[in-house]
């Protein structure tokens, strides 16, 4: 994953790596998760969104720390590798990450599908699947292309979604339509919701582990790397409590059941009239696209670089230098079959759940390789403990959802199944030897 992870400049200082972390992680997600935030957390959704933040903090100092031991390797894959020998546990581990990596960029497709949908002005769930499966193919598409032009356009993207929200905050902030009264004390959620709704969107801050995977080198990486890591993580925490606070200050309460799946929109046509909420579902879909562009880049070269090692079928084996057809084709494959099986408001907590179930890995991980001070014992053992008791909250609040069943069963095929592939790709190998 790492190797697209670079730059063509000399060594990297702190605003070019952060901005890596960054632009992972400012996208899309904010259109998926405003609704379920303010529908169970009310008027303190921003603190969710702080809350949100605090296991992937412990887990930068992790990231930190093995960036530091093995500068350049290629982030989570190559820790994963070299923690666990490069036998059948890493490689496991490294399609599940594969797997992770396809329900967040799958909701992202689910947030393409929702907007899509209703500027269709058809909300109906097969209009929303089919639009989620079409935004998925033009993201194949563009990986599939000559990369220069894919990467261009994902620039474009890229800019294109920070100046609609940028236009958002600025109108909702000056807007003499702001109501005070949103944020009384009578629409502000309890303590247990606000913390089981910001584990749900954590996943709004994966993506800052992207700066663990530059090869490119980095300037005084001792300095430059914990500076890149906290800023990326407070920008983006300030970031999005800010459009928390704005959405809040325009919401109406007794719709937001009826409008959480585009809430974000809905809020920005009682403000800004009917060009802002169309301005604003264009916004969504350029910002769900070039979020499900740079997860489909980064991630598809995993199952190639897998190949090389013969942890993988060979036709993942890239023939070209970053040439990743049947990765692409793979993890948008994944992305189908989350989309089809599982609703865009289900998937946060679904896509949650897998990061940090990764994160509290890679905390492990980090006591493995790297010195144990005590001062790390108590940082790295704390977020393995609060992502594994995250982990349980998020199986608990998909098992009270109405289609539990189904959603316990997408979670376990999604945390096991990487496991038994790896187990039979391996006895059939050693059964075409013989």
């Amino acid at each position: 994953m790492g190797k697209l992870v670079e730059r063509e400049i000399g060594p990297m200082g702190v605003v070019a790596a952060m901005m890596v972390g960054l632009g992972s992680m400012i996208g899309g997600s904010v259109f998926a998760t405003m609704g379920p935030a303010v529908q169970s957390a009310g008027a303190a959704a921003p603190l969710a969104f702080i809350w949100g933040v605090v296991p992937a903090c412990f887990t930068a100092c992790a990231y930190l720390r093995l960036t530091l031991r093995y500068p350049g390797e290629g982030g989570t894959e190559a820790f994963f590798n070299r923690a666990f020998g490069g036998g059948y546990l890493s490689a496991s581990l490294n399609l599940l990450l594969v797997v992770c990596y396809a329900s967040v960029a799958s909701l992202y497709a689910g947030v393409f599908g929702v907007y899509l949908a209703g500027l269709l002005r058809c909300h109906e769930l097969w209009a929303e699947k089919l639009a989620s499966c079409l935004g998925v193919l033009f993201v194949a598409w563009m990986n599939l292309t000559p990369r220069g032009w894919a990467l261009r356009l994902g620039d474009r993207l890229n800019a294109g979604k920070l100046v609609v929200m940028g236009i958002f905050v600025v109108a909702a902030l000056c807007s003499p339509l702001w109501r005070w009264e949103n944020f009384e004390p009578r629409h502000w959620g309890g303590l247990s919701p606000v913390l089981v709704t910001g584990l749900t969107i954590f996943m709004s801050y994966q993506g800052f582990e992207l700066i663990a995977a530059i090869r490119q080198p980095i300037r005084r990486p001792e300095r430059t790397l914990p500076w890149a890591f906290a800023f990326s993580l407070f920008v983006v925490t300030l970031y999005y409590s800010l459009m928390a606070f704005c959405t809040l200050g325009h919401v109406d309460y007794a719709s937001v059941n009826a409008e959480s799946g585009y809430l974000v929109a809905a809020v920005a046509e009682r403000f800004m009239g009917v060009a802002g909420g169309l301005l604003l579902s264009v916004g969504a879909l350029v910002a769900s696209c070039s979020a499900m562009n740079s997860d489909v880049r980064f991630v598809s070269t995993i199952p190639g670089d897998m190949a090389q090692h013969r942890e993988m079928p060979r036709y993942f084996s890239p023939r070209a230098s970053r040439e990743s057809r049947a990765g692409v084709l793979f993890l948008c494959g994944l992305m189908v079959v989350f989309v089809l099986l599982v609703r865009t408001d289900e998937l946060s907590a679904l896509s949650s759940l897998g990061f940090l179930v990764i994160y509290a890995l890679v905390n492990a991980v980090s006591l493995r390789l790297c010195p144990r001070r005590r001062r790390d014992w108590l940082i790295s053992g704390a977020g393995a403990m609060l992502c594994l008791c995250s982990v349980g909250v998020l199986v608990w609040q998909l098992a009270a959802q109405p289609r539990a069943t189904v959603l316990i069963a997408v979670t376990v095929c999604m945390l096991l199944l990487p496991f038994v592939w790896q187990a039979l790709y391996r006895l059939g190998r050693r059964g075409a030897q013989r």
